[in-house]
């Protein structure tokens, strides 16, 4: 902690060691924060440190509330729950609607009479449904506020203060109703962003300060090749990147990049060679989820808009023509996974409104009627083909905060073999069929699990550890690997470093005076 005018490094406070995340009591005597496993409270002047809560996995923030209430959010994967700030049983304050994906509620800021506040939705299936929410503590109502894909906000005499495609935006905002009003004016600010959590790194105070952390030149994402061991090899592209897969000849990436306005992405064709891109979609619905047809011809893409579901897509790898559906059901919202090598058969995810996702296969000839292959009660997701197309890896939630890796044979799902030891997901294959990869979020690493195939059943090895990744982001971006297994493409998050001050403005509501 240290006051703005001091000149020197300011102090730590005892007791808080493997500190994260922390936030302000309404008289600023005291400060909350997480250490792992734990929400606690420090009161700065006797440096009295109070277990407040439990908390699990990877707390996303906290908010200290006049009326003495803290909301906070105890895991990646969880709704905003509310504790005493002297402490007691904690308590569900909002719900996730998992039917749309809604994966987190996180970042929360009470206003200023204690009760209502305002939050981040985090939703991977539909990002352009992310958004700042508002919220109460008296009912479980919500509603959008506005379109962005981090949070946090603060609230400051009738202005909400959030971030939009890296830079600090002001727009008026009602109290009393809730919603804000008329166009977004950007200051000329731009915010690092955290994209592992969705959060840019900057705070607003009620006295008029403004602090940052200011953007990399280089933008938030470097797409870089990896070995085996861990060693980076070279950095092909930069910016917003959030999609990712290698061709099936390893000469281009698809990647899914957000626009300028940070709603939506469009898909584009990166040459590893040239170092050049080709765009190869342009419209308002939020594309991505890139999936290469065996012969290197068609990119095929999951596309929706807003609330609605989303489905299944595809162009021309070069750009040319134009777009093609591949299947678009009524009702259901369809995420492509992976084309089997001989380019029969579409493995993809398939969820409804009163339904979790599931496993279905699509045809790609004869009738192209689809079947399901994996349905449980818990999510499935991620399907991956083997490269001799007898199995498919996947992805399923057994619970709201983790998620495992699974084989099952191809096509009747006879056989069902749990891969992951600790939780994972996002499952890749070697070329051969003999090795899979996964990241495990825990250990925030590519695991190796050998596979070995014996009379139409499989022999699993033990899961092991190939390198740490330096950001937890790719359990969400995702990463690939060359045939061989040798090599793996994986975009890392670009963060300040410690030689980057932060910068502090004061009386920042001048500067609206002049737009």
């Amino acid at each position: 902690m240290r006051g703005l005018n001091d000149l020197g490094q300011g102090r730590i406070l005892p007791g808080t060691e493997e500190g994260a995340f922390p936030f302000w009591s309404p008289d600023s005597r005291s400060i909350g924060f997480f250490i792992p496993g734990k929400l606690k409270r420090i009161d700065i002047d006797g440096d009295l440190v109070q277990v407040l809560a439990d908390v699990t996995g990877f707390p996303r923030g906290g908010t200290w509330g006049s009326s003495g209430i803290i909301l906070y959010t105890p895991g990646t994967s969880s709704e905003l729950y509310q504790v005493p700030a002297s402490g007691g049983t904690p308590r569900k304050v909002t719900e996730r609607i998992t039917n749309l994906k809604e994966t987190s509620h996180r970042w929360p800021t009470f206003l200023p009479d204690g009760r209502h506040f305002i939050f981040f939705v985090s939703d991977e299936e539909q990002p352009d449904m992310q958004g700042l929410y508002a919220g109460s503590l008296d009912t479980k109502e919500r509603h959008l506020v506005v379109k962005t894909f981090v949070g946090t906000a603060y609230e400051n005499g009738g202005t909400i203060v959030y971030v939009r495609d890296g830079a600090i935006v002001t727009q008026p905002f009602d109290e009393r109703k809730l919603v804000a009003s008329g166009e977004p004016v950007a200051m000329p600010d731009h915010v690092a962003v955290n994209v592992t959590n969705n959060t840019a790194l900057f705070s607003v105070s009620p006295a008029g300060n403004l602090v940052y952390y200011p953007a990399p030149s280089e933008g938030p994402f470097a797409l870089s090749w990896y070995d085996r061991d861990g060693r980076r090899g070279d950095t092909l592209d930069t910016g917003p990147i959030r999609d990712i897969a290698l061709s099936p000849d390893g000469t281009r990436v698809a990647e899914g990049i957000y626009n300028p306005n940070g709603l939506n992405r469009d898909l584009w064709s990166y040459d590893v060679s040239r170092r050049t891109k080709t765009r190869l979609t342009s419209s308002l619905e939020d594309e991505g989820r890139p999936v290469w047809q065996p012969d290197g011809q068609f990119v095929l893409f999951t596309s929706g808009f807003g609330g609605d579901p989303s489905h299944i897509y595809r162009n021309r790898s070069d750009g040319s023509g134009g777009i093609e559906t591949v299947l678009k059901s009524e009702g259901v919202n369809e995420v492509p996974g992976s084309i089997c090598r001989d380019g029969r058969y579409l493995a993809y995810t398939r969820s409804t409104k009163d339904s979790p996702a599931s496993v279905w296969i699509l045809p790609l000839t004869g009738d192209r009627k689809p079947f399901a292959l994996i349905q449980t009660q818990f999510s499935n997701f991620s399907p991956v083909f083997s490269p001799d197309c007898k199995w498919i890896a996947y992805g399923s939630g057994h619970n709201t905060t983790r998620g495992d890796v699974y084989l099952a044979n191809f096509p009747d799902a006879t056989h069902q073999y749990q891969v992951s030891t600790q939780p994972g997901g996002l499952p890749h294959w070697r070329g051969d069929s003999k090795e899979l990869f996964y990241f495990s979020s825990p250990q925030n690493s590519i695991i190796a699990v050998n596979v070995e195939e014996k009379g139409g059943k499989l022999s699993l090895g033990a899961p092991r550890t190939l390198f740490p990744l330096s950001s937890p982001y790719a359990s969400f971006l995702g990463f690939d690997v060359t045939p061989d297994g040798k090599r793996f493409l994986i975009s890392t998050v670009n963060f300040p470093t410690a030689s980057i001050p932060l910068t502090l403005v004061t009386n920042w509501k001048a500067e609206l005076k002049t737009k």
